[in-house]
């Protein structure tokens, strides 16, 4: 869509109208945003704008995020505040750069984040539950994980720090002043070969504990997946 320079403020005024409508539960009327735009625009213009933005855009006005998919992984595994908020400062971190993350879905930074996170805060980095809700393995982080590391370690020398304030307030446990780790290729690659060595090593004793019964099922009846991949 191209759009004319004396129309971008119309553009513009349309977008926050329709935010408004889709956000809050009393939106402002059209009159409102009319009469921010100093009369220049009509009501009827901005009316039509807006019709010509939803038509653009096929009304499809949401999409995933990661901080959508971190807030649920959330509640699901009630996980520690302190791991959510450098989650998602993390996931907020890999928005400065266009390049890689663009070529991600949200849903698979999002899990990365939390990897990351949970291995900074000293927990076990991934786990069966954590696999069935993102459906995810851990192997499959490697390339997002691995850029994350990179961002959060380059994070403090970065000119824009608005991030970083934001998280070290005390309301979000200070998590932007947790020490960064400088994780590499080898190295991930030894933290996944323990962990699938640990899982392997559970398995095992639940079997025995089972009578020799397997603890694992196959995928098809035992992996729910709880999210599409966005």
């Amino acid at each position: 869509m191209s759009v004319v320079r004396n129309k971008l403020q119309l553009v513009g005024t349309a977008a926050m109208y329709i935010a408004s409508k889709y956000e809050e539960i009393y939106p402002p009327d059209v009159s409102e945003f009319v009469f921010i735009t100093d009369d220049t625009y009509s009501k009827a213009q901005v009316l039509r704008m807006e019709q010509i933005i939803l038509k653009i855009l096929a009304f499809d006005l949401c999409t995933p995020t990661a901080y959508v998919f971190i807030n649920t992984y959330a509640v699901l595994t009630d996980i520690p505040d302190k791991v959510k908020f450098l989650t998602l400062y993390i996931a907020e971190l890999s928005l400065l750069e266009a390049d890689p993350y663009l070529r991600f879905h949200p849903s698979l930074i999002s899990a990365a984040a939390l990897a990351l996170a949970r291995y900074l805060c000293k927990l076990p980095i991934w786990s069966a539950e954590l696999e069935e809700i993102t459906t995810y393995r851990l192997e499959d982080l490697r390339e997002v994980f691995l850029c994350l590391c990179k961002t959060h370690v380059a994070a403090a020398a970065l000119p824009q720090q608005a991030i970083q304030e934001k998280y070290k307030a005390e309301k979000f446990r200070s998590v932007s002043t947790i020490e960064a780790a400088n994780i590499d290729d080898e190295q991930f690659v030894e933290i996944v070969n323990n962990y699938n060595e640990k899982q392997k090593q559970e398995q095992q004793t639940a079997a025995a504990a089972n009578g020799g019964a397997t603890a694992s099922t196959p995928a098809s009846s035992s992996k729910v997946n709880l999210f599409f991949k966005f």
